[in-house]
């Protein structure tokens, strides 16, 4: 299964765009586990729809998600760059 499989559902000849998710398919789309996912629902990094018991996630949080720690990580590897370079002057 891939993600498109995940986030669409498929209707004959037509295809249904989903803009919920579960966790399950959360965690499978953001590489983690379903208790990270829990973890940042309960944190509050991702919002979330309760329905019939079951928790439904916007995939554009998901997406929101996903961009916040690949500017983190890129940030961070800027950082890093420019420290080891301090060092290499010092030398």
């Amino acid at each position: 299964m891939n993600e498109k499989d995940l986030l669409s559902i498929r209707l004959g000849n037509m295809v249904i765009e989903k803009k919920l998710v579960t966790i399950d398919v959360a965690a499978k789309i953001l590489g983690v586990s379903t208790l990270t996912v829990r973890r940042w629902l309960k944190g509050g990094w991702l919002q979330y729809k309760k329905f019939g018991g079951r928790y439904y996630i916007n995939v554009n949080d998901i997406a929101n998600v996903v961009e916040s720690v690949t500017n983190k990580q890129e940030q961070e590897q800027e950082n890093t760059d420019i420290n080891n370079a301090d060092i290499i002057k010092a030398f």
